[in-house]
């Protein structure tokens, strides 16, 4: 009997198109995309960047952002907020090369 029903569960939630949100890509991201994207990759709210492009994966259950951009900081620890993001486990003399930098975080 458990097994009818296991299996009668399976079959429905298989049956289900289960949405959770939008898909986005693009290589000119506006800005409430790029707002979206700021906090949940912990970057400083002053860092000036260049965007080269964001993918918006929402359609799962956890969202995925992905945020491609180049700018001239070199420490991070004047990138990211430090108040999440231990840069001390960066390793030592870990730098970014200016205006060839370029993130790919998932969210």
């Amino acid at each position: 009997m458990n097994n009818g029903i296991a299996i009668s569960f399976l079959a429905i939630l298989t049956g289900c198109n289960l949405q959770f949100g939008c898909d986005e890509m693009t290589t000119q991201p506006n800005q409430a995309q790029l707002a979206r994207c700021r906090p949940k990759m912990y970057l400083q709210a002053n860092l000036a960047f260049q965007d080269h492009g964001m993918k918006l994966l929402e359609s799962g259950i956890d969202d995925q952002i992905w945020l491609k951009f180049s700018y001239q900081v070199t420490d991070p620890a004047q990138m990211f907020q430090t108040d999440i993001v231990d840069v001390s486990k960066f390793f030592r003399g870990f730098t970014f090369s200016p205006y060839k930098g370029h993130s790919l975080v998932g969210c």
